[in-house]
């Protein structure tokens, strides 16, 4: 959320910060076309996420075989995905690549970084749930499958984790002037968001443990998980004595679903956001970032909406499958009333 660039009139007002402060230095050329590029992304991915994400809490909820335990921690998931979406992205639009810095307030400023970092927990811890439902129910297909009970307490103590581990983050996200703009009179002047620790060290080690649990420890599991799966799954031949032409296609038939069930999430336990927390322990690389690369922080939050929409690809089969039975029922229920309707009164 660091400022890139101080317009013409801040600059003629402060011409002595301008000194210290060189246009130049502060700002980053972004190509028209770049920007009309990523508006158009940011909007359609933000609808699809909230779209897609709402359609299945939707599906799970309003058709009871659908509420399994898996399908439970995928709405999770969704919830999740969507408090991003909606806390998160619209904010994060504005403030980095429209304005550039922060205008919605100090309450905004502590409600939307806190509300990043929950985010990104339930997702991660989520992914570790369901990773370890499916181990063991393929590893271990004799044993006492999860209940629905058990999956509805995991999720608390998903959300439980997720809202006390990050509240450092809410404690000390406030609103601080960008010495670009230190000296400026109170209407002009401009705020970043930011966290303020007293010592860079501090900064670095909590950057360092939150990369560690939003991102390397779930991704260890899910690896660990999903490639024991996959052995198992690929590895056992169909039991019978089938032809082989049969035998190669079930064997086709179950590494498809196994890659269905795995990609996904791999997919979103891979693409946390990383470089915000490493660009925000040191200054050395903020100002590398923003040199080198000044506009990839904004794929940031479009990829982080982006991968809300794979729970639609791990099953899109069966959850758009009670869409269009509901719409089918209703056309039939419709044409059989049809003649009813229609009949004239009699008397």
């Amino acid at each position: 959320m660091l400022p890139m660039n101080i317009t013409q009139e801040l600059i003629g007002n402060n011409s002595e910060k301008n000194d210290d402060y060189p246009d130049s230095e502060l700002s980053v050329s972004v190509p028209k076309t770049v920007e009309a590029v990523m508006h158009i992304m940011y909007i359609t991915v933000s609808v699809a996420a909230v779209g897609g994400n709402g359609m299945v809490c939707y599906i799970v909820l309003a058709y009871q075989r659908m509420r399994t335990v898996t399908n439970f921690f995928i709405i999770n998931l969704a919830v999740g995905d969507i408090l991003m979406t909606c806390l998160c992205i619209p904010f994060g639009f504005v403030s980095n690549l429209l304005l550039q810095y922060w205008p919605f307030g100090a309450v905004m400023c502590v409600l939307v970084s806190y509300a990043q970092v929950v985010s990104v927990f339930i997702s991660a811890y989520t992914l570790i749930a369901i990773s370890i439902d499916r181990y063991f129910a393929i590893l271990y297909p004799l044993r006492p499958r999860m209940t629905k009970l058990q999956s509805k307490l995991i999720i608390v103590l998903v959300w439980v984790v997720a809202l006390i581990t990050p509240l450092p983050t809410a404690v000390l996200s406030r609103l601080e002037v960008h010495p670009a703009w230190d000296g400026v009179n109170d209407t002009t002047r401009r705020y970043i968001c930011t966290e303020a620790w007293e010592t860079s060290e501090q900064r670095y080690y909590y950057s360092m443990a939150l990369m560690i649990l939003q991102y390397f420890f779930p991704l260890i599991v899910l690896l660990y998980t999903y490639t024991r799966i996959a052995i198992v799954v690929w590895g056992n031949k169909p039991p019978g004595e089938a032809e082989d032409v049969r035998d190669q296609r079930l064997a086709a038939s179950k590494r498809k679903r196994t890659y269905n069930i795995i990609s996904p999430e791999l997919i979103r336990g891979s693409s946390k956001k990383i470089h915000k927390r490493i660009s925000s322990s040191n200054e050395a690389r903020i100002k590398f970032f923003q040199e080198k690369f000044p506009f990839l922080h904004r794929f940031d939050d479009i990829l982080t909406a982006n991968v809300g929409l794979v729970p639609l690809t791990a099953n899109k089969r069966r959850g758009y499958t009670p869409l269009l039975a509901l719409s089918e029922k209703k056309v039939i229920y419709r044409r059989d009333l049809a003649p009813l309707i229609n009949k004239p009164e009699t008397f």
